[in-house]
C-alpha cells in the first residue's frame, strides 16, 4: 500500500519529485558553471522561480537517463518500505579538458533518504527545493572560473556490500571493507551496463586540494539530504 503524505502527496510522488529535482539542479549547474554557452539555454519556471534548461536533445535525454537510473532505489526505499538505501551520495562531476581530471563535484548526500513513516508537504518540500535550486544558480559567483571545454559525468557512492552492474547480471562487484569509504561508480549510458566502477583516484601525493563548501541542509520529517560541491585547486 502506498503511503499517502500530506496534502494529496503520495510516496511514489515523493521519488518523483526528488527526481526531477536532480533534473533541475544538473539543469542549474551546467548552466552556472558555463559547460555550454548560454545560448544553449531556455528560460523555464519551476518551484515558481525561473531556472534555466539546456534545450539539446541530447543532453536532455542523457540528464533524464542518468537520473532515472538512480530513481529504481528511491522507490524501493520510498514505496516498497525497503529499509536499506544502496546509495550513500549522488555527484556531478566535472572533468577538466583532459575528461579525467576532476575539477568540481556537486554532491548530493542521500544516505538518509525516508524507508516509511514520513509526512512532507508538497508545498514545504518545494519551498526548500527551490531553495537548494537558487544557490547552486549562484555557483558561478562563489568559485575559480573554469576552463573551456570541460565535461561532466555522474557517479554515485554505494554501500560496500553493493554491487554496480547486479540487476543487469554482470560480474562487476566491490570488494571494500565496511570500515572503507564507498568507492563511486560512474554512469556510462554506452553499454548494457549502467553502472562501472569509478577510475582510481591519484595518490595522496598528486592530488590536488579539495575545498568543500556547503550549498544546504535539508531535514523534513524523516526527509534529510545534504548538498555541497567540492573545488579542486593546487598550491
Amino acid at each position: 500500500m502506498t503511503t499517502r503524505i500530506d496534502h494529496g502527496l503520495s510516496s511514489g510522488e515523493l521519488v518523483t519529485s526528488y527526481t526531477d529535482f536532480l533534473i533541475v539542479c544538473i539543469h542549474t549547474i551546467l548552466y552556472s558553471r558555463n559547460l555550454y554557452p548560454r545560448a544553449a539555454f531556455i528560460t523555464a519556471r519551476k518551484y515558481n522561480s525561473p531556472v534555466h534548461q539546456c534545450r539539446h536533445p541530447a543532453v536532455c535525454l542523457w540528464i533524464r537517463d542518468a537520473v532515472s537510473a538512480c530513481s529504481e532505489n528511491f522507490y524501493s526505499l520510498a514505496v516498497s518500505g525497503s529499509e536499506k538505501n544502496l546509495m550513500q551520495r549522488i555527484a556531478l562531476v566535472i572533468l577538466g579538458p583532459d575528461a579525467i581530471t576532476p575539477l568540481e563535484r556537486v554532491v548530493f548526500d542521500i544516505s538518509s533518504f525516508p524507508a516509511q513513516n514520513f509526512t512532507v508537504s508538497r508545498s514545504d518540500l518545494e519551498e526548500q527545493f527551490r531553495a537548494c535550486v537558487m544557490k547552486l544558480s549562484s555557483l558561478q559567483s562563489l568559485l575559480d572560473p573554469l576552463p573551456d571545454d570541460c565535461t561532466f559525468t555522474l557517479t554515485v557512492e554505494l554501500v560496500s556490500d553493493s554491487q554496480p552492474g547486479k540487476e543487469s547480471g554482470n560480474s562487476s562487484s566491490s570488494t571494500s571493507s565496511s570500515a572503507e569509504t564507498p568507492a563511486p561508480v560512474a554512469l556510462d549510458l554506452t553499454g548494457s551496463n549502467l553502472w562501472i566502477p569509478a577510475a582510481q583516484q591519484p595518490n595522496e601525493q598528486t592530488s590536488p586540494q579539495v575545498r568543500s563548501r556547503p550549498v544546504s541542509h535539508v531535514t523534513m520529517d524523516s526527509l534529510q539530504f545534504d548538498l555541497w560541491v567540492e573545488e579542486a585547486f593546487k598550491n
